[in-house]
């Protein structure tokens, strides 16, 4: 259901089948599930450690009872199938998160990819993480506009990346990175700084808690 309102229907046209014709839509969707299936299949068969499964999820485009309903059974099903052939389940969360960070977790899902925060939508890193829960992995956290020197001065940059920093705990659970994408004219000084202050935390330290809010 979540691939004809991604890639195969325009956004208003899926909203209001949705809505008038869930029965044709949920038969169309029935017919696209043996190609699901056939990929799953094929991944459980692959080396690879990580799976990428879904992505782009937004609390108004996919909202908590869309998510609910029509993308966790399907996270649950393939985590499930991936957990048993000793794989992890990662899936593309770069949107609004926060009227979705309660339903994350019951998915099953490992890692939640490309994680965007403040200033971009309405929730700090510290914010997703408690929010996510302690079983999930949070890859992200760096929203490319604050690289930008026409949208955060170098002050407000520090300000931020201090705040930010002070709030990790003792950074279990986190790949810290740009979400989705270092933008063109991103000002390079400032990724070689977070790299410095990344070098500096080091790795997880686990006498501290996970994360202080």
């Amino acid at each position: 259901m979540h691939m004809l309102l991604h890639d195969l229907m325009p956004m208003e046209e899926f909203f209001l089948s949705y809505a008038e014709a869930p029965l044709a839509l949920r038969q169309l969707a029935k017919r696209i599930e043996p190609l699901y299936e056939a990929v799953l299949e094929t991944v459980l068969l692959c080396n690879a450690e990580v799976v990428f499964w879904g992505c782009n999820y937004d609390d108004a485009l996919t909202w908590p009872a869309f998510f609910q309903e029509e993308i966790t059974p399907w996270l649950k099903r393939v985590g499930e199938r991936l957990h048993t052939a000793d794989k992890f389940l990662l899936t593309h969360t770069d949107g609004e998160n926060k009227g979705l960070l309660p339903y994350y977790a019951p998915t099953g899902m490992d890692i939640a990819d490309s994680v965007c925060t403040t200033p971009m939508t309405k929730s700090s890193l510290a914010e997703v993480r408690e929010g996510m829960g302690p079983t999930i992995t949070v890859w992200g956290g760096l929203p490319g506009a604050i690289f930008l020197e026409d949208s955060m001065s170098q002050g407000e940059f520090k300000k931020y990346m201090d705040e930010l920093l002070e709030e990790l705990g003792n950074g279990d659970k986190l790949i810290l990175g740009v979400s989705d994408n270092v933008p063109p004219d991103a000002n390079m000084d400032r990724l070689e700084q977070v790299k410095q202050w990344i070098k500096a935390f080091g790795p997880v330290r686990p006498s501290q808690s996970t994360c202080n809010m």
